[in-house]
């Protein structure tokens, strides 16, 4: 017993360490090779000392510092923010924040891992190994030591991925009746998720443009999920339907079976139903979406 009660504790000693290497490593990358040569960076840190500066959204390096819309405001706005704490130059600590950023992304994909693992014995050892390969992956890593976009964008992104992650399993996964407690429970939970997946994927856009991908594959599950269960649930209901056609043929009908049956059928979610909640969360999903963009698009 006490074998198995350490078992658990050892797997979070070893995920604490594996993010301590991770942030380690990161950091020591961002400390000893930092790295400016990119164009887009000097661009990103003008923007962000003219927000900060010259109160106004440009890239100019000089009067009349007309507004600018080359870059979206995501990344400047994140390095006003760290430029406002440690200074306006100060792209060091932009490089640490990043890295700790970075770090928590290995975080998410272990959380990831350990919720698309099926087999329950298995998700912590999943988790364990995805967080192992993230904490190590030198393509991501780099990025960390640049004044660039694709740190916070891969946050972002991979956090999206585990809110939606999070929506399809209280949304999708339950068979209690229409109206019963826990299932409206389970759908408010989803409704709650899918709004966080919609403002973290439209936070991810103000990063980068082309994380609309991300957030277009993440609607087109929903509507392939959606098909998948309305066959699904047809498919089943035919069945059924037959299986009792052919019973009510015999002279001796079992009843304890034909309730059975009939109960199974009356308390099973209809395929309208889950269909009108798909398109609820997809409505949410998207308005949340589009609220995390409506103020670069009024600004515009």
């Amino acid at each position: 017993m006490a074998s198995a009660m350490l078992k658990p504790q050892k797997k979070w000693f070893v995920f604490f360490i594996l993010l301590v290497i991770a942030a380690g490593f990161r950091v020591a990358l961002a400390h000893w090779f930092p790295n400016d040569a990119p164009d887009d960076g000097r661009i990103y840190a003008q923007i962000a000392r003219n927000t900060l500066e010259q109160h106004v959204y440009s890239h100019e390096t000089a009067p009349p510092y007309d507004p600018s819309y080359i870059r979206l405001p995501g990344y400047p706005l994140f390095l006003s923010a760290v430029y406002s704490i440690f200074g306006h130059t100060n792209n060091g600590a932009v490089r640490i924040a990043q890295a700790l950023i970075d770090t928590g992304t290995c975080a998410l994909v272990a959380l990831l891992a350990f919720y698309w693992q099926p087999d329950e014995k298995r998700k912590q050892v999943t988790a364990i190994a995805a967080l192992a390969l993230a904490a190590v992956c030198p393509f991501t890593t780099i990025y960390a030591v640049t004044i660039l976009t694709e740190v916070p964008t891969n946050f972002f992104v991979v956090a999206m991925c585990l809110a939606a992650t999070l929506a399809f399993r209280n949304g999708f996964t339950t068979e209690d009746t229409e109206g019963s407690l826990k299932n409206r429970n389970d759908f408010k939970r989803a409704l709650f998720w899918w709004s966080i997946a919609g403002l973290l994927g439209g936070v991810a856009v103000l990063l980068r443009p082309d994380c609309g991908l991300f957030v277009a594959a993440i609607g087109f599950t929903l509507v392939i999920t959606t098909i998948w269960s309305a066959v699904a649930a047809r498919t089943a209901t035919g069945a059924q339907a037959s299986s009792l056609a052919m019973s009510t043929t015999a002279r001796k009908f079992d009843v304890r079976k034909r309730g059975r049956l009939r109960s199974s059928g009356r308390f099973a979610l209809p395929p309208h139903a889950k269909i009108s909640r798909v398109f609820v969360a997809g409505a949410v999903f998207s308005i949340a979406f589009a609220l995390a963009l409506t103020p670069w698009t009024i600004r515009n």
